[in-house]
């Protein structure tokens, strides 16, 4: 329940304070790292030290568990220049860099390390540190064979390996050090990717320099193995005319070189400046030429000081700087050419759909649409179907990490695409959703279109669901969503993989699996008819199903309790303990991770504490049911106790006012609420009537008869004495009207 509040829901939070306290509750017990960064947003008020700054400073990094990095390295990489991020966030992003650093033979780190320090550097962050404050210098220096893993791993992520070659080599610190070229030109060698040995050549070209005694003669040796590096390398190797071509750019490449190893905070401003490229590309688009935008989108990503350019591969371009810094009039002049390139473009999506890779003008393509979407929303609505057919494989199958808050936007653009292309989102995702089946253990692209959800997408996910090469988890990941619309259809196909089972056959016991636990997460009565037999039946698949339920970060699988009967409920608890005997619960340790078994004892005591706070008499049955059947669980007599009370509390009508007010006029009357008080107030009359009996003046001739011949006494008969008892309470309680309510 305090989740909503570490999410940000909160409404008016103006200090963060709220939200502070969420994330102090829930992380890391209740809350998994993608959550956490997902959850994470700039302070509204940077200045303000309270408790959002708190955790950000201490609890976050102090509970981030080693295996929770790569999560935190994928936050990093999506992060504005740290001189937008202000205080906390550069210390998180530092804090998170050198926890990494020190951990990067961890599973995932070193690789999501990497693509985290290219994007710093493209950012002109250092690596570590924040420039004008004390920086870590030597932290990579100091270890060779760590620096040097980096290096290979970034080294193929360079999508502009000329550009971007300099990021490595000139970055403070440096990555690469004069002692690494040897070693370079061996990773050179050993590469059979013709991409990546181009890469390295372009790391080893800038990092060349005649002023280390070794480098020359690695290059001489290497060039006559290497015939891409001799080609390269041909001007260092091969006589070069002083007024030639070769000379010229051998003499720019100097300049820049030597503008690289004397660089400084203060960079000299470009010339021509960005806002006169702006303008360039504005008349050469407005005189027809298409390609201007594609220059117009790269040119938008200066600043007036930069080096080089920006993220060429950004979708929002009211992000850039370019945008940022335009006129009035230049920003109306951009969006007309946005509009006149989606009229005019054409996309080819056969030449690379079903690829990772797009055309820039592609690309170019979906930055349009995304930049009229936000400033000119009305002229989509008159784009006709055809060019929105064109675009829409487009605007489904592209990359759009480009920052928080950007699914919104994205989800809403697919929507207005498969309005006017229906056919063409379908093609594209039935693609997509292969591509990434191949590619991954998941199916990705569904969050797109899930303000979609009709039931012709429906009916074509249910078909593409059923195909047998899909792997069992991308499988779930088409089900889940189509159990959750309501469709009928996947509901059956779910509960036929559990007829039946063969065990023998790994893919269908692993789909079996899969679809038992959307049945119990996603349907509202837990698919319990087909689910429950499957479990008895197959003690193995249950455990499976269990392990991924209390295991799973889903709201739904918190809901399974909700969508079961009592007995139910009682079944399920009873077997899960049994399976997972309480005698085998772990304590937590002391690092606070969290293992699977202990996930499974908590989700299963999760379920008792639901039943008894239901309230009713059917969940005191089954808990006592429950206690019977596990008589060495003698702590539930407690959990039954504390069920009735509730039940008691639930269940009870209070009484009205005059009820009160008659209670307090007399002291003989008695307010009535069930059969029990009833019999109380019975037996009450019951004493008064034998006190009568015995009083002063006895009443106990009244039960007796006197017999005429003998003159002697002899009890009254069953049928006269019940009458007597009778008429007493008549007039003692029914007449004086003891009884209230």
């Amino acid at each position: 329940k305090l989740k909503p509040l570490a999410k940000g829901e909160a409404g008016n939070d103006p200090d963060d304070g709220l939200k502070g306290c969420g994330l102090m509750a829930v992380w890391p017990s209740s809350f998994s790292a993608k959550e956490l960064f997902t959850a994470l947003t700039p302070p509204q008020q940077p200045s303000f030290v309270g408790i959002y700054a708190m955790f950000l400073s201490s609890s976050l990094m102090a509970n981030l568990a080693v295996s929770d990095l790569p999560e935190a390295l994928n936050w990093v990489e999506e992060q504005l220049p740290k001189h937008q991020l202000g205080h906390p966030f550069e210390d998180v992003v530092d804090t998170i860099m050198l926890q990494a650093w020190e951990n990067l033979e961890t599973p995932g780190v070193l690789e999501a390390f990497a693509k985290a320090a290219l994007s710093r550097l493209k950012q002109y962050d250092l690596v570590f540190g924040v420039h004008g404050r004390p920086s870590h210098e030597t932290t990579l220096s100091e270890d060779d064979e760590k620096r040097r893993s980096v290096l290979k791993a970034a080294v193929p992520m360079l999508l502009d390996p000329e550009k971007e070659a300099p990021l490595l080599v000139f970055s403070r610190p440096p990555i690469v050090l004069g002692r690494d070229f040897q070693w370079m030109v061996e990773q050179l060698q050993s590469s059979q990717a013709e991409k990546i040995q181009k890469a390295w050549i372009e790391v080893i070209f800038t990092a060349f320099d005649l002023r280390e005694h070794d480098h020359p003669d690695v290059i001489l040796q290497a060039c006559q193995e290497c015939p891409i590096l001799r080609e390269k390398f041909i001007g260092f190797i091969s006589p070069v005319g002083l007024d030639s071509a070769e000379a010229e750019d051998m003499r720019g490449h100097y300049l820049k070189r030597q503008k690289w190893l004397n660089q400084d905070d203060e960079q000299p401003s470009l010339e021509p400046p960005p806002a006169a490229r702006i303008a360039a590309c504005l008349e050469s688009f407005e005189s027809s030429d298409l390609a201007a935008w594609l220059r117009l989108n790269l040119e938008m990503t200066l600043k007036p000081n930069s080096k080089f350019y920006g993220d060429q591969f950004q979708p929002n371009l009211t992000l850039l700087p370019g945008w940022e810094e335009a006129t009035t009039e230049i920003r109306y002049r951009i969006v007309q050419a946005a509009k006149g390139y989606v009229l005019e473009q054409d996309p080819a999506p056969n030449d690379w759909l079903g690829g990772n890779t797009f055309p820039r003008s592609v690309l170019a393509g979906y930055s349009a649409l995304r930049l009229i979407q936000q400033e000119a929303p009305g002229f989509l609505a008159d784009i006709p179907s055809e060019i929105w057919e064109k675009w829409a494989p487009i605007i489904l199958a592209a990359l759009t990490t480009s920052g928080l808050g950007d699914e919104e936007p994205v989800c809403k653009l697919v929507s207005m695409a498969y309005q006017y292309a229906p056919a063409q989102i379908i093609e594209t995702l039935m693609a997509k959703i292969d591509q990434e089946n191949t590619e991954n253990n998941s199916v990705f692209i569904l969050r797109k279109v899930s303000t979609c959800f009709d039931q012709r997408l429906a009916i074509a996910l249910l078909a593409k669901a059923k195909e047998e090469h899909l792997k069992p988890e991308s499988m779930g990941c088409l089900l889940a969503p189509l159990l959750d619309y309501g469709l009928a259809d996947a509901r059956t196909f779910a509960e036929s993989l559990l007829l039946g089972l063969p065990h023998s056959d790994e893919p269908l016991w692993s789909r079996a699996v899969v679809a038992a636990t959307l049945l119990l997460t996603r349907t509202e009565d837990g698919g319990w008819e087909t689910v429950w037999p499957a479990i008895q039946q197959d003690a193995e698949l249950g455990q499976s199903v269990i392990s991924r339920i209390s295991t799973a970060d889903d709201r739904h699988a918190e809901k399974i309790a909700q969508r079961l009967q009592e007995d139910q409920l009682a079944d399920l608890y009873i077997w899960v303990a049994r399976q997972y005997p309480h005698a085998d619960d772990t304590p937590l340790e002391n690092s606070g991770l969290v293992s699977p078994r202990m996930s499974i004892s908590w989700w299963r005591d999760s379920l008792l504490t639901h039943l008894k706070a239901r309230g009713t008499q059917e969940a005191c049955n089954a808990i006592r049911r429950i206690a019977g059947e596990m008589p060495g669980l003698d702590w539930l007599k407690w959990i039954l106790q504390e069920a009735e009370a509730i039940t008691r509390m639930r269940t009870w009508v209070p009484a009205e006012p005059d009820h009160i007010l008659k209670l307090a006029s007399s002291k003989e009357l008695r307010l009535v609420e069930s059969g029990e008080q009833l019999l109380e107030v019975l037996i009450e009359s019951l004493e008064r009537l034998e006190q009568k009996l015995h009083g002063e003046v006895p009443a106990s001739r009244d039960i007796w008869d006197l017999n005429p011949g003998n003159d002697k006494y002899r009890p009254n008969n069953e049928e006269r004495f019940s009458d007597y008892v009778k008429g007493h309470l008549d007039g003692d309680i029914g007449q004086k009207g003891v009884v209230v309510n």
